[in-house]
């Protein structure tokens, strides 16, 4: 019955949902996620009944996004309880199987294909001789449509993706390689074991996504090379040049709002104090405009990115033996100076956030020569010359004053573009650190420089809590150590006690 209500419609239909049954979709998504979580078990024996109800309901095309992914996840928690591995790996690919066809269509392939592809997939080569094509309501309709199916498909992908993962961790060994679990147990079920690479097929006894990889991880590799081209130098200066290509560079209004530090309870980018329209004066992600559109799709497809690279590594099939053959493209792609350089701040903390450091958690010790050297070698080169160049203005140890620090603004973009090519890139690109390669459009001034100090702020931390992690003084590695210490201290004492006892909190306690 659930299912039903998931595709409710108002009576007469409209053409656009009113806000209560836009309401009730929502709530019998949530209500369906919840009950798949609670008892999945019991969903099972209807699995193929489920299977072919929720295929009808993503060919409908009634579905909004949000309750295209409750869907997605809900038949994502009843594939966990499968106890079969084979039967889980088949109904995950079953479920994803539009997905991925959608994103194996000849006109995303040839959009990823380079980046004048992927620019005019996203209509903005066309302002060039058409600058009135960003209102025209047929193309804005057009262009939203193609951009939300690629984008919704590898965004499924990644729900599900996350959802298979988090359910292997909880399976009986822990996530750990079928080939190995037979030898543990105890102590040493609480360690993932430092072998070498583990074959998809004994991955995917756990983890029924796995399989998926072999045919996703190309497209993926295309998706995101073509993305970060779009910020390389070269491009920047012809983009930076066209009063409405420009924007495709900006923040969104969104990131423009967190710079504000503002409280949620105030009505968020939307609301009172907000900055819906702030980017792309009197225009916002809701009109229909493209341009204002196109900041926020390149955050989404970006993060989504890396997040998918990041679950790469977390399931460890970036180490099996079957995408070895696609390993150097990928880090061709991922440890590309070209790339590392022209990324913006925000751009590179999401960077190392979501996939770097996932990257050197998970790599096996034996491992670290022939997977981790060549894409780590080449992203702390970088990082210390981004950092550098970043807070030399601020400490006074360059030529450059505070006033590089100030973000690009609509008002300077031709000075900057021809700074390009009078100076050079080596110089330009000192300068683009200095302001945290932030573009803010028509920002004011204030929120402006708070939202380049955020980028510095961000990069900085996030390069330091990476390395932390990674030497296991903070997250989930250094609770593990901080438990074992306690441990051998209460057998030392011989006061089993001590395990229950918590860390000391109050000046009183001795």
């Amino acid at each position: 019955s659930l299912l039903v209500y998931l595709n409710a419609t108002d009576n007469p239909p409209k053409e656009t949902p009113s806000m209560d049954v836009v309401g009730l979709r929502k709530k019998v998504g949530v209500s369906l996620v919840a009950v798949s979580k609670i008892v999945p078990d019991l969903l099972v024996p209807w699995l193929s009944q489920l299977s072919d109800r929720a295929k009808a309901l993503l060919t409908s095309g009634g579905l909004s996004p949000i309750n295209e992914m409750h869907l997605y996840e809900f038949l994502s928690c009843v594939a966990t309880a499968v106890d079969n591995p084979l039967d889980r790996s088949n109904f995950i690919a079953d479920v994803l199987s539009n997905a991925i066809r959608s994103i194996e269509t000849a006109e995303v392939q040839n959009a990823i294909a380079s980046v004048d592809g992927l620019l005019s997939f996203m209509g903005i080569s066309q302002v060039a001789a058409d600058p009135s094509c960003v209102t025209n309501e047929e193309f804005v309709k057009k262009v939203t449509t193609d951009f939300s199916v690629m984008f919704s498909s590898l965004n499924q992908l990644l729900s599900v993706g996350k959802r298979c993962q988090e359910a292997a961790k909880k399976r009986p060994n822990g996530g750990l390689p079928v080939q190995n679990f037979g030898a543990l147990s105890g102590e040493s079920l609480q360690h993932f074991p430092d072998e070498g690479p583990v074959n998809i097929n004994d991955l995917a006894i756990n983890d029924p996504f796995v399989p998926l990889w072999p045919r996703l991880l190309p497209t993926l590799i295309r998706v995101l090379d073509a993305t970060l081209r779009v910020w390389h130098p070269e491009r920047q200066e012809s983009l930076l040049r066209n009063n409405i290509q420009r924007y495709a560079l900006a923040i969104s209004d969104d990131e423009a709002y967190l710079a504000t530090k503002q409280e949620n309870s105030v009505g968020g980018v939307f609301g009172k104090g907000g900055t819906a329209g702030s980017i792309v004066s009197g225009w916002d992600r809701r009109s229909t405009n493209l341009t204002p559109k196109w900041s926020g799709w390149f955050n989404e497809l970006r993060n989504n990115c890396f997040q998918l690279l990041g679950l790469l590594s977390a399931q460890r099939v970036i180490f099996a033996p079957e995408l070895a053959h696609i390993y150097p493209q990928l880090v061709s792609v991922v440890a590309n100076p070209e790339h590392l350089r022209s990324m913006e701040h925000r751009h590179f903390t999401q960077y190392l956030k979501q996939f770097i450091e996932i990257l050197m958690l998970c790599t096996p010790s034996t491992l670290y020569q022939s997977h981790l050297t060549a894409i780590l070698g080449p992203v702390f080169e970088h990082i210390q010359y981004r950092l550098k160049y970043t807070w030399d203005p601020i400490i006074g140890n360059s030529g450059l004053s505070m006033e590089s620090t100030k973000p690009l603004g609509s008002d300077n973009c031709a000075q900057i573009a021809n700074q390009l090519s009078s100076s050079g890139v080596e110089s330009w690109l000192i300068a683009y650190y200095a302001r945290g390669g932030l573009f803010v459009g028509d920002l004011d001034s204030v929120t402006a420089e708070a939202a380049v100090e955020k980028a510095r702020v961000e990069l900085t931390r996030t390069f330091s809590d990476s390395i932390q992690s990674v030497l296991a003084l903070k997250g989930g590695w250094a609770l593990v150590l901080a438990n074992k210490a306690k441990e051998e201290q209460a057998m030392k004492r011989n006061d089993p006690s001590k395990l229950a006892a918590g860390p000391r909190n109050r000046v009183s306690e001795t």
